[in-house]
């Protein structure tokens, strides 16, 4: 009887072992075809890889959809129900075609599927690709999950007029609990990327989501056509997890929706349209975000209310947010939000639902608090935002509407000016892995790519100037993109300036330089008769006219004793005697007096003057062209704010804020001044060239009398 227990308690585990090693490939072993996009192909393995997921796929097993370096094409309506300790390995590339892309009737296929790949009601799955460093061993391969969204997204906003919204999601987990998403890239997904729908305790670490129609490092005018290109997508979850993960998409990089709780956010690099905590009637708390980034980002966080579906008259919280030691570069729109959501309508892009995407630039649009709404213990500690393009932000709400943002605590929350933080000046790529991922868009027109692929038939690599525009202080988007006053203020400066230090220095130049044969008549000074060309009477000694002495006079040498025994006491009636016995007249050269040097009030003068033109030039630029919107020194708005605290090295204090920050600090300090020398660099060269000037010429005119010889002069002598 114990050998027979013995014997099953071996077997049972030698079955454990043999469940957990099983590995099935999705080629080999079920019929799978490869690197063909073909629709009948697509179709096949679509329906293939359903049947393996319904019948095939048992408890500890693990599926090899797709090898390293191979490519396999399918439908969306890809659906796994009931998965139980399953590990799916993507290790090449999985690509999702349109079915009905070549089609011109309306009614879409993919209308049944509301995502690629959906995992529902199953537990303890990992979907991730095995580990494999590259030949160089410079990073980690990730498997590719592909969605074709240029399929979808088509002409630039002409796509979306034909598709709207009617687009699939690239993965949509639901009603699943212990999912683990690592090592893998997901691309150009038509809609959302990843879609947490109802689900508890998922982790998502390791991995890349990038959605984007050009290789520009920014979010233009074509890349923003791909509407709705978020990547994950939280709804109604909790215990989410994600770490280590690098975003680059054209709508929110991460959205955290109704009833849901316990996410945190750690080590995310993102770009897109921020992060994102909405509250649609529902509520939303315990959300943290550490260690994060945003890069030129259209918005940075983004907490907003959307009136409730069920009750239009308003309702929802996000309460206990903590936001801690997060980085923001170059932000296009509002680094901070939080109040009613911005969002377009049927009626057009500029009508408010609840908040205008035309507010607060156009003047008929509107921004509304939703009543009842609540947003409660929010804390931002150690955060930077630097180089924003507009103000630092809004906090809006209106406690008259029963919409209360109560207990706001900035703690070290600063806007600086200058350089680019460190990670922004070197490669992207190493901040963002998903910029090596090679851009196919047929519908766009990528100047980038072409010279890409002219390098590689030319085997030539790209030149590094046309890498990319983001470290120059004013790009020529960014210029050609301000309003036409900004513009020639800009331009009448520049010319302006440097009209004004050429003439400058032509003043400097000429300032108080006197080139002629007389002086000043007093007492000690006698003018010299044009009759006369043997009279000369001068109020000092000069240097040449001693050498000139002492190569002339009769002994040949004159010192300086000599010179003082010969000097005649100054007397009218000997006007007509000869300057000097034996003596001939110095040459003209010789006689010419020279007093040239920079007065110091003039030099203080024209600094005044240039102060007054750079005060006049910047008023043109920053009046028209600088609205209060873009004024970088406050936050455009803070409305219905209590208990709002402002704490450490924060700057600026949010003026609804009790501002208990530092009374001094060395690094605010430091903020402000580069922040001013940046923001008046032409007014700071102009200073530092006129004074460089005035030291330049007033040594070089500065007068040249003997010390020694002034010395044995009387007040009033000739010689």
């Amino acid at each position: 009887m114990l050998l027979a227990c013995v014997s099953l308690f071996i077997a049972y585990i030698l079955s454990l072992a043999r469940f957990s090693a099983a590995l099935y490939d999705f080629e080999s072993d079920f019929g799978g075809v490869a690197n063909d996009d073909s629709p009948l192909v697509c179709a096949r393995n679509t329906r293939l890889l359903n049947n393996v997921f319904r019948r095939n796929l048992d408890q500890h097993e693990t599926l090899r959809i797709v090898d390293w370096n191979r490519t396999m094409y399918f439908h969306p309506g890809i659906v796994a129900r009931n998965l139980e300790n399953v590990h799916l390995l993507l290790d090449g590339t999985m690509r999702f075609e349109r079915p009905d892309k070549n089609a011109s009737s309306q009614a879409d296929a993919y209308l049944n599927h509301d995502a690629c790949w959906s995992i529902s009601d199953s537990t303890n799955v990992t979907f991730s690709s095995s580990v494999k460093m590259n030949e160089s061993l410079a990073f980690e391969e990730r498997g590719v999950l592909d969605g074709q969204g240029s399929q979808y997204w088509g002409v630039p906003y002409i796509g979306y007029l034909q598709v709207e919204n009617r687009r699939p999601a690239l993965v949509r987990v639901y009603n699943s609990s212990q999912v683990l998403v690592q090592r893998v890239i997901l691309q150009d997904c038509p809609l959302e990327c990843l879609v947490l729908d109802h689900v508890d305790r998922v982790h998502v670490r390791n991995s890349t989501i990038v959605s984007r129609r050009t290789t520009h490092r920014t979010h233009g005018f074509a890349d923003l056509s791909a509407f709705g290109s978020k990547g994950i997508t939280i709804n109604a979850s909790s215990h989410v997890n994600v770490d280590s993960v690098d975003i680059w998409t054209q709508d929110e990089c991460i959205n955290i929706n109704d009833e849901s709780n316990n996410v945190k956010l750690d080590g995310v690099n993102a770009s897109g349209l921020g992060f994102a905590i909405t509250s649609s009637g529902g509520r939303v708390h315990d959300i943290a975000i550490h260690n994060s980034r945003l890069y030129r980002s259209i918005k940075g966080l983004y907490l907003k209310f959307y009136p409730s579906q069920d009750d239009a008259s308003g309702g929802g919280a996000i309460e206990h947010v903590q936001i801690e030691n997060v980085t923001m570069e170059s932000i296009a729109q509002w680094p901070l939000w939080f109040g009613p959501g911005q969002r377009a309508t049927e009626q057009g892009a500029c009508q408010a639902d609840p908040c205008s995407l035309c507010w607060p630039q156009a003047s008929t649009s509107s921004c509304n608090v939703i009543p009842t709404t609540v947003m409660r213990n929010l804390t931002l500690r150690n955060v930077q935002i630097n180089n924003p393009k507009l103000a630092n932000g809004v906090m809006l709400s209106d406690p008259d509407k029963k919409a209360l943002m109560d207990i706001i605590i900035f703690e070290n929350v600063r806007v600086t000016r200058g350089e680019q933080l460190a990670y922004a000046t070197k490669d992207l790529t190493q901040t963002f892995p998903g910029l090596k991922r090679p851009v196919r868009d047929a519908y766009v027109v990528d100047e980038r790519r072409l010279l890409d692929a002219r390098s590689a038939m030319d085997h030539v690599e790209k030149p590094e100037q046309l890498d990319d525009y983001h470290g120059y202080i004013l790009p020529s988007q960014e210029f050609l993109g301000m309003n036409l006053a900004a513009r020639v203020g800009i331009i009448v400066g520049t010319c302006l300036c440097a009209l004004s230090l050429v003439l400058l220095m032509a003043l400097c130049i000429r300032l108080q330089c006197r080139h002629d044969d007389s002086f000043d008549d007093d007492d000690s000074v006698l003018r010299p008769s044009e009759e006369s060309q043997h009279e000369l009477h001068v109020s000092f000694l000069d240097e040449e006219w001693l050498r000139h002495r002492q190569r002339d006079s009769g002994n040949g040498v004159l010192d300086d004793d000599n010179a003082s025994e010969s000097m005649i006491a100054h007397d009218d009636s000997r006007l007509d005697e000869p300057l000097l016995a034996g003596t001939a007249r110095p040459p003209r050269s010789t006689r010419v007096s020279r007093s040239c040097q920079v007065a110091p009030y003039h030099v203080v003068a024209l600094l005044a003057a240039m102060y007054g033109l750079l005060i006049g030039l910047s008023w043109l630029v920053e009046v028209p062209g600088r609205p209060d919107w873009e004024n970088l020194n406050r936050y455009y708005m803070c409305e219905g704010v209590t208990n709002g605290v402002a704490r450490g090295s924060t700057w600026p204090v949010p003026y609804c804020f009790l501002n208990e920050t530092e009374w001094f600090s060395w690094t605010q300090a430091y903020d402000h001044i580069s922040s001013f020398l940046r923001s008046h660099f032409v007014l700071a060269a102009c200073l530092l060239t006129c004074f460089s000037l005035y030291i330049h010429f007033s040594f070089l005119f500065k007068e040249r009398t003997p010390r020694n010889a002034l010395a044995s002069i009387g007040d009033n002598t000739i010689i």
